[in-house]
């Protein structure tokens, strides 16, 4: 028999039961529970359902909250709702572990000019240039004259999206926000 998820308040108990009366939603929510974030398409050939019909159950998933959905760079990614949905560039960094590369160098050292994230990360100056641009757009980092270079810094909003993270400001001074150091792995997971 098949355990029902736990419920949290507020939420209407007609939409959950209707959501959770049909096969295909129960598989449709195991596929999404099995992971931290699925794709439509990695739904669409997981489940074996059309297009539309894929689309019509998530939707009713959704207005029952018991999955959430945001668009991570050009996909459109689905969640199992168990609290707080996870922040957008979480979901971003997921899907593209290069973001997550720039993120990880910026946090670790802040102030690098562009030739510096590219020997960290090992990406080529057009991605590099590409990810910095995209952050600065959101408001995610700050981009600083130096001379001949652009020196950038992170912002209080990509702190507060990762807030398990020391951040050296200036020469030797390291602030710490929350507690603990960003990880050494290529990708920073989102915090839940």
């Amino acid at each position: 028999m098949r355990e029902e998820p736990l419920v949290l308040n507020g939420l209407n108990d007609r939409a959950v039961t209707r959501a959770l009366s049909n096969p295909n939603r129960q598989r449709l929510l195991d596929i999404i529970s099995k992971k931290d974030y699925v794709s439509t398409t990695e739904l669409l050939s997981e489940s074996n359902l059309a297009w539309g019909t894929l689309l019509y159950h998530l939707d009713i998933l959704m207005r029952a909250s018991l999955v959430g959905s945001s668009l991570a760079g050009k996909k459109r990614v689905y969640f199992r709702r168990r609290g707080p949905a996870p922040n957008q560039l979480s979901l971003e960094v997921l899907v593209s572990p290069n973001l997550g590369r720039i993120i990880n160098a910026l946090l670790e050292r802040a102030g690098r000019c562009q030739q510096e994230f590219q020997a960290a990360t090992g990406l080529s100056q057009r991605m590099c240039s590409y990810y910095l641009q995209k952050l600065q757009e959101r408001g995610f980092i700050t981009r600083e004259a130096d001379g001949n270079r652009a020196r950038y810094r992170p912002t209080n909003q990509l702190l507060e999206a990762f807030p398990m993270t020391q951040v050296q400001v200036g020469g030797q001074q390291t602030v710490t926000v929350a507690a603990g150091a960003p990880a050494p792995s290529p990708t920073i997971l989102p915090s839940q």
